[in-house]
């Protein structure tokens, strides 16, 4: 009797569930893309280098990418998939900022902040997100300490990760465990990637 039944009304809850999925971010990055049309742009950034990692969030995480290139002065703005293209773009550009658009699916891409962090120890890392229990803790579980609502202006974004980048980077600089020579370090990986990009 079984045998002329299919069972398969789940693989096809499955399916409408991806092309929610699929047609929220393209909402999403749409959504983003008018306020790229819109917002005044941010005189901030300038020799600093953003890298963008996600693997499920097309429509955030390009909509991010396309509104940090248009709006802030980011020397250089990456958007990768996989911690192995991660770890072989760091070995050419060193990131200041780090953020993870969503939740990995892959969890080695979380590995990639241990990479940057050994590159350069001041760089800010955070969670832009739909923020929930979820998402909560897996920034609890990979040490990232910063998040912010994706659902919100992405202006307010820029604006929050300038501001706490900035008391991020002060924060750590004077701390008593850090000693002028890991000071004066940092610094000059800044200045040779400053100097590599104006040459």
């Amino acid at each position: 009797m079984f045998d002329d039944i299919k069972f398969d009304d789940g693989e096809k809850s499955l399916e409408i569930l991806e092309r929610l999925y699929d047609l929220s971010e393209k909402e999403d990055y749409v959504a983003i893309t008018e306020q790229i049309k819109k917002d005044s742009h941010f005189d901030w950034g300038k020799g600093l280098n953003a890298l963008i990692i996600s693997d499920r969030c097309p429509g955030r995480a390009n909509g991010l990418t396309d509104y940090l290139f248009e709006k802030t002065d980011l020397s250089n703005i990456m958007l990768l998939r996989t911690f192995v293209d991660a770890q072989e773009y760091i070995n050419g550009v060193i990131p200041d900022i780090l953020i993870f658009v969503g939740y990995q699916e892959d969890k080695q891409n979380y590995r990639v902040q241990d990479i940057v962090l050994k590159q350069n120890p001041n760089a800010f890392i955070m969670m832009y997100a739909f923020l929930d229990n979820h998402i909560k803790t897996h920034c609890a579980e990979n040490g990232i300490l910063y998040a912010f609502s994706s659902t919100k202006p992405v202006a307010d974004c820029v604006s929050c990760i300038k501001e706490l980048y900035t008391a991020h980077t002060e924060q750590l600089n004077h701390r008593p465990e850090n000693k002028k020579g890991e000071k004066s370090r940092v610094i000059s990986i800044f200045s040779k990637m400053k100097n590599r990009q104006e040459d």
